[in-house]
This record gives C-alpha cells, structure tokens and sequence, in this order.
C-alpha cells in the first residue's frame, strides 16, 4: 500500500520531485544563501558590463542602483513564494538562490541575438499604461530586452514547479506565476513612476536616492516579514519601546529639518522612511547585544552564546537602508550603533556608572537625531554647518536628565553587577523621586531653551513627575517615560518647524 507521502508525491516527474526534496536537506545558513546571491548579481553585472552595447554601469552609483533593483527582484521573488508555499524561509531561500543565476539569462541571451552587437542596458523611464505593459509583457518599454522576456518565463516556470512540489495545488502555481510576473513587470516601470511623482528642481540629485531606499525598503520588508512570521515569539525580543525610543528621535530631526529642506519635498519620502527603519533595525542589533551583555554581566560565567545572526542580519539591513538614503545618513547611524556597543559591551561597558551612562545615551539620541534632520539635505556633509546649535543642547540635555529613570526596572540585576545607578544607589523610593524630578527638570529646561509657553512647559513637567513617582510597575516605568518622551518631542518639533506655534 502507497504511504501518504507517496500519493501526495504523485504528479511531477521523478527527477523534480528528488531535486526539491535535496533542497530542504540542504545543511546551509542564511548567510551562505546571502553570499551566492550577491555574487550572482555581481556576476550579472559584469555580464552587463562586458556584453552590452553601450558601458552605462560607469559610476559606484550606478552599480549599487542595478545591485539593489536585481537584489529587490530575487526578494519579492522570495516573499511571493514564501506567501504561497508557506514553506520554511530558509527553504525558499535555498530554492530562489539556486535557480537566481537566471539573472545571467538577458546579458548573453541578446548578445548572441543581435549577432554580438549587445543591448544597452536601460531603467524604463517613459512606459506605456500597466495595463498595456501587462498585456504585452512591456513590449513597447524601452530598455526592455528580449532577453529580459526569455529571463521572466524562465523563472515563472522554475517558481510554478517549486509551488507545485510544495502545495500540490495547480491554482496556487497559477496564483504565483501571476503574482511573480506582475511584480516583475511594476519593479521595471517604478523607476519611471517614481521620476513621475517627483516634480520639484532636485529631481535629479533626490531621484536616485527615492529609488535606492525604496529598492531597500522592499529588500528589508521581504526579509523582515517571513522572519518574524516563522519565528517562536520567544525568541522575537523586539524590544519595541527602546526601538522606538530613537525611531521618534530620528523622526523629530527629520521634522525640525523641514525648517530646512522644505524646497526637497516630496523627494525625501522613502529616504525618511529608510532612514527611520535602518535606525529600527540597527538598535534591533544593539538591543540583542546589550541584552547578550547584560546576561553575561549578571551571571559572571555565563555560557550563553552571542547571537551573532540575529546581530549580523539587522546591522546588515539597517545600513543597507543607511547607505540608500545617503552615506553621510549611513555615517551617523554607524557612529550611533558604535556608541550604544560602547554603552554595552565589556570591557568598556559605559553603564556601569550613571554619569558616562547618561552621556553616551545622549551623544547617542543626538546621532540619530542628525541622521533624521539631514535625510533631505542637498549636501549631506552639511548636518554639522546647519543643525540648529540649541537642538544639540535640547536633545542632548533632555536625555542626560531624563536617562536614570530607565534603571529602576534593574535595579537587583545592576546591584548584583556592580553597576552604579541611582537605583542601585538610593533607596527605590528615593531613586523614583530622583528620576522624576529629573525628568520634569528636562521638561522646564527644554521648554525655557526652544522658546515653548511656560505655561506648557510647567504642565508637562507636572505631568511628568506624578506619572514617573506614581507608577509602583517598575517594569512598565519604562513605557510611562517613553511615552512622554514621544509627545514632548512631538510637540517641540512641531513647535521649532512653525507647523505649530506654542508661545
């Protein structure tokens, strides 16, 4: 009697069934699967380079433009799968690594077509309707190969077998071969529609920073989501307060620049998105070593193991997000992240003592505060020459004042470690009195420094303190200070752009 495995098995030929069932026995990380795939894209690059017939790869930006948009196309090829098949990320990924050299299709494909003439290797910029470039598979977009057309059926047919071993469902091979060339064909002609939506002077400067970080933003969603989906919520440790923490300081530079950059709108949409989650994702990886820090902190001889993939994968995709929306963007959050390992991680550790512990906190806010407020500068070198002096000493002083608080939760873990803080230092009532008056004080001298009402500088500072010294949850002291944190930074921006005036 056939098992159930054999009957389901039924269906696809032999050699099929053998080859994707080794694809799932594959001993390989994602960081090996990462590696194949970037050099296949460079592979596929110099294909282009060497066999086209006009050399437009001639600038670094040009190279990274062509990586990202080829790296964006393997990722959505992956979530699409990953969406129908429900197999496990790694086993898609295994399946869209091994079938990815497809990319080296086109380059060849049209040279030997056109008798070793080449074809020049173009981004769509004036496309026909979607519905007509869907219908004829963008016959009638230039820049778009033959050979291009030959890749796209290739891969539909590799996508439809790898559903069908996987589901054994032909509507869901149908589902993905649709959604695979439709996704396909909208990544060609995005460029054109992003060039479209851009009507200001700096199309050309802010162009090619709105399509790196939306070729970015889609890489790290595609990544992101089949992560987080498949992972045991155990093991998540998002930390989404501290994440957000420096998501709202970054999103409070990116406003009070528009004091600045106003004349870059709306050119600076997916560069702010992208720098806002290339700082989510990079204090993702500071969290995980801060947590891994204090773990080994704690226990003296601690033997659990640095989670280096975890680590490795967010910084990765939080400077890919960086380095989208401008280096000098990418220079800030890495000065960031250097000094949050700084903060954490032995033999420096900066928290073991308050008063380092709260300067490195605000030198820290004060890099992602930078990275926001020059997302839309034309020259980005020139955070430094034109970020309001006051906002350095606003920022950078409210977080050295309100910092302490966040140590109350901790206070057996840091009086067992050594570390000195006001909590492990004061009695707890003391050290909450302490905090809050800290944090209140933060508020009035904010308030006095940006120009705010006193009347509202006085409320919230009223606010503050009875929210900090009556909250008896240290585990949710955290939450109470953030969130005032958020508002006030909120309101100040909105204050110190004009969108608001509170005098």
């Amino acid at each position: 009697m056939a098992s159930k495995t054999d009957s389901k098995r039924q269906g696809l030929p032999r050699f099929l069934e053998r080859f994707f069932e080794g694809m799932t026995r594959l001993d390989v990380s994602a960081l090996q699967l990462a590696g194949v795939m970037l050099s296949v894209l460079f592979v596929r690059i110099i294909l282009e380079w060497t066999l086209e017939s006009q050399k437009t790869i001639e600038t670094p930006t040009a190279l990274v433009l062509f990586l990202l948009y080829f790296a964006s196309v393997l990722a959505g090829i992956f979530f699409i799968l990953w969406v129908v098949t429900r197999q496990p990320p790694l086993v898609v990924a295994t399946v869209v690594a091994f079938f990815s050299p497809l990319l080296w299709i086109p380059p060849v494909w049209d040279f030997i077509a056109s008798g070793g003439k080449g074809f020049t290797l173009l981004f769509v910029f004036s496309p026909p309707p979607l519905t007509d470039a869907l219908l004829t598979a963008c016959s009638g977009c230039a820049g778009v190969s033959p050979g291009l057309r030959v890749e796209v059926l290739a891969t539909i047919v590799a996508a439809v077998a790898f559903v069908l071993w996987a589901t054994r469902s032909w509507l869901k091979a149908a589902l993905a071969a649709v959604l695979i060339y439709g996704f396909v064909v909208f990544q060609a002609l995005w460029p054109a529609y992003v060039q479209g939506y851009l009507h200001h002077p700096y199309t050309d400067v802010y162009f090619t920073r709105e399509l790196l970080s939306s070729y970015a933003l889609w890489i790290a969603a595609a990544v992101l989501i089949p992560w987080h989906a498949s992972t045991p919520q155990k093991q998540r440790r998002l930390r989404w307060v501290r994440i957000l923490h420096y998501v709202g300081l970054g999103s409070f530079g990116a406003l009070v620049g528009f004091r600045v950059w106003e004349h870059a709108w709306p050119g600076v949409l997916l560069p702010v998105s992208a720098t806002l989650a290339s700082v989510a994702l990079a204090f993702k990886a500071a969290v995980d070593v801060n947590d891994w820090a204090d773990a080994h902190a704690e226990k003296k001889s601690s033997t659990s193991a640095f989670p280096l993939a975890s680590v490795a994968g967010f910084t990765a995709l939080g400077f890919l997000l960086a380095l989208a929306a401008g280096y000098p963007i990418w220079t800030w959050v890495a000065l960031a992240l250097a000094l949050s390992v700084a903060y954490s991680v032995p033999p420096v550790r900066l928290r073991r003592h308050v008063v380092p512990a709260s300067v490195i906190l605000a030198a820290c806010s004060l890099a992602v505060v930078a990275a926001g407020f020059g997302v839309g500068l034309l020259d980005q070198s020139q955070v430094t020459e034109l970020f309001p002096p006051r906002i350095v000493f606003l920022v950078f002083g409210f977080i050295f004042l309100a910092a302490p608080f966040k140590d109350i939760k901790d206070v057996r873990e840091d009086r067992k470690a050594g570390t000195f803080t006001l909590a492990s230092w004061l009695p707890q009532e003391k050290a909450r009195l302490v905090s809050a008056a800290m944090v209140a004080s933060a508020g009035l001298w904010a308030t006095w420094l940006s120009g705010i009402s006193w009347l509202f500088g006085l409320f919230f500072a009223v606010a503050a303190f009875w929210a900090v010294a009556s909250n008896r949850d240290s585990e949710r002291m955290e939450h109470v200070v953030f969130g005032l944190e958020y508002v006030f930074m909120a309101l100040l921006a909105l204050h110190l752009s004009g969108l608001w005036v509170m005098a």
